[in-house]
């Protein structure tokens, strides 16, 4: 066998022409497949939200919409009730979250409930659709793609071993060089199989939306739509700050009332665990 053949030396320089272009050709088809593709229709705001900060993010934001619609409120021990009339003729999520509430839910029991989690799912599915979400193919497509280059780094490791054993004649640099390229094509190979919670298509829609919503304001004088899409595209913890009960009863961490104009970073802070884009899959 031609690679059995090798010593050290050669085993290296086989390595460092055969990995290159397959970490590459890696790079390139996981390019390809997080393209998306943009789809004109213009995004909800528990679309953009669920794109922003998945399921979690998409709750909040509806939850905002009737909490300031008055159509939900706070009770003892974080929970939030239904009040009033149901909104007519709402997005689904939203109906699907007043409906949870009639009862009295706190956050954990709203996320778990069965309509909402339906709802959730057939969001996630239509961003797949759009091309906004990676399909379970393209997933699979990105972490199959990297099969080589662990298949050559395994090889890689074998032969070295072999040769060591074997007392093949070797100068330490190159047999500390093969160890650090393994250990590097190794660790590049689990980064690129990660596949990324949203496409460029995706991100693009995101950037264009945040850019035409504009910077902040007096989140506490906000309708309740204006509200709610503050919520999807800066987080839950800017918009949300000047109602802390409420914030506290979503479970957003280190929320404090902020003076008009100086917003609370709005990265979504949960005790959930759940805040970035989901497995559309449920």
């Amino acid at each position: 066998m031609f690679l059995r053949s090798l010593d050290v030396t050669g085993l290296f320089t086989w390595y460092a022409l055969v990995v290159p272009p397959l970490v590459a050709a890696t790079a390139l088809l996981r390019y390809l497949v997080n393209a998306g593709r943009p789809n004109r229709a213009p995004l909800s705001t528990f679309e953009l939200a669920y794109l922003s900060g998945g399921a979690d993010l998409a709750c909040r934001a509806g939850l905002a919409w009737l909490h300031r619609a008055g159509l939900i409120e706070t009770g003892p021990l974080a929970t939030l009730r239904s009040v009033g009339r149901a909104p007519q003729s709402p997005p689904p999520l939203t109906s699907a979250l007043y409906s949870a509430l009639r009862g009295g839910q706190t956050w954990s029991q709203v996320r778990r409930d069965h309509e909402v989690r339906r709802e959730l799912h057939r969001t996630g599915q239509r961003m797949i659709r759009y091309g906004y979400l990676l399909s379970p193919a393209g997933r699979r497509a990105i972490a199959l793609a990297t099969v080589p280059l662990f298949l050559v780094a395994a090889v890689a490791a074998v032969l070295l071993a072999v040769a060591l054993a074997d007392d093949t004649p070797s100068r330490p640099a190159p047999t500390v060089g093969l160890l650090l390229s393994v250990t590097a094509t190794v660790l590049a190979g689990w980064l690129l199989a990660q596949p990324p919670a949203t496409t460029r298509a995706a991100r693009r829609a995101l950037r264009k939306a945040r850019e035409r919503f504009g910077g902040s304001r007096d989140w506490s004088t906000v309708p309740a739509a204006e509200l709610s899409r503050a919520v999807a595209l800066r987080g839950p913890r800017g918009p949300l700050a000047t109602d802390p009960v409420f914030a506290a009863a979503l479970q957003i961490e280190d929320v404090q009332p902020a003076p008009f104009g100086k917003d609370v970073p709005s990265t979504a802070s949960s005790r959930s665990g759940d805040t970035g884009p989901v497995d559309a899959r449920g």
